[in-house]
């Protein structure tokens, strides 16, 4: 599902993650790492040593939606923003998903 937000800056488009948007993910998850380390689990040496085939999987994977999908922002051409939902995999909570990994430039 995409959508577009209106704001004071100029539009927004919020869409599910793609292959292709591996290189300007892994670029703003780097961003994040370095400015906010105490926010995430990963840390940015670790993170920026995967090639780029890493990101793309991980883009796929987060565009599936079977248990999860990553959205992403952006503003014209530039990703400003992401976020991963991850949907509980017990019996009792399949009908609800946690957050992860919530950045904006």
């Amino acid at each position: 599902m995409e959508m577009t937000i209106t704001t004071a800056k100029g539009e927004v488009i919020l869409r599910p993650s793609r292959r292709e948007d591996a290189a300007a993910y892994r670029d703003l998850r780097l961003e994040a790492l370095q400015r906010s380390p105490t926010a995430f689990g990963s840390d940015y040496e670790s993170s920026a040593a995967h090639p780029l085939s890493f990101w793309e999987e991980r883009m796929a994977q987060g565009a599936k939606g079977e248990q999860g999908v990553t959205y992403l922002a952006l503003a014209g051409d530039a990703l400003i923003g992401m976020t991963s939902l991850v949907r509980n995999t017990l019996a009792k909570m399949r009908h609800s998903a946690s957050i992860f990994g919530v950045y904006v430039s």
